[in-house]
């Protein structure tokens, strides 16, 4: 199956498989919380399906998502759209620690809408999980039916910065 990319992964993805620090150009922020968007543009066909990964963007070392203050917003994604679970992958393909459901269970999507993460259940979610090294935050895809070409998914994403 193939790794997907949003618009925002797609620029931190390394260019060489030892370049793991790409990141998107961010902006000066103050505080303990920053912010994050990424969209995802849907394709025609099928190039969307079950067990597919998403990777949506990179969270930093020290980092802690906040599924709670996150969103995901779309509009008419198709028939049947469903994130099967949202977790995280080890940027240097050394898997430890990662969880690929740490953040959020399944989010149907399919009548388009603003969603909240399926948090309530994940322990990342209740007590907060601080990524040790960078990770990438994924979400892989649940049940799909007739995708909408050119549909924006858009992830408004959350973290705390620990220092």
């Amino acid at each position: 199956m193939p790794t997907l990319y949003t618009n925002l992964s797609a620029i931190e993805a390394p260019v060489a498989s030892a370049d793991t620090w790409t990141r998107a150009d961010g902006i000066a922020v103050t505080g303990d919380r920053i912010y994050k968007e990424a969209v995802y543009t849907l394709t025609s066909g099928t190039d969307e399906t079950l067990g597919d990964i998403l990777r949506i963007c990179k969270i930093p070392a020290n980092h802690v998502f906040l599924p709670e203050a996150s969103k995901i917003i779309c509009n008419d994604p198709g028939a049947a759209f469903f994130i099967a679970k949202i977790g995280d992958l080890s940027v240097d393909g050394i898997t430890t620690p990662d969880d690929d459901d740490r953040y959020s269970g399944t989010i149907d999507l399919s009548a388009g809408g603003a969603f909240d993460l399926a948090y309530a259940t994940r322990p990342a979610g209740l007590a907060g999980y601080i990524t040790t090294k960078e990770m990438w935050l994924i979400a892989t895809l649940g049940g799909i039916s007739a995708p909408t070409a050119g549909q924006k998914i858009r992830f408004s994403l959350a973290f705390a910065v620990l220092s």
